[in-house]
């Protein structure tokens, strides 16, 4: 049986997330999942090179609203910032 793409709902993702990586995948030219999951892969990567380097993440300021690292990334790559 082959893997063949479903479709996906994800709950709690919010709007403006959404319109970010939206406009990322079409930035680059890419669908949004493609594009999402290329982030995610780069996400993960990225993470377990700093864990295996031992080094911890740098906390976000008091004031500054915690972003998960998709967000993050999202804006990074649709030329927002965070």
């Amino acid at each position: 049986m082959a893997n063949k793409p479903m479709p996906w709902s994800l709950k709690g993702v919010s709007a403006p997330a959404r319109e970010a990586a939206k406009a990322a995948a079409a930035g680059e030219g890419v669908p949004m999942g493609e594009w999402l999951s290329r982030i995610i892969r780069e996400i993960a990567l990225a993470e377990r090179v700093q864990a295996a380097a031992g080094a911890s993440p740098q906390p976000a300021p008091p004031a500054e609203p915690r972003l998960s690292s998709i967000e993050r990334a999202m804006s990074r790559h649709s030329g927002g910032s965070s």
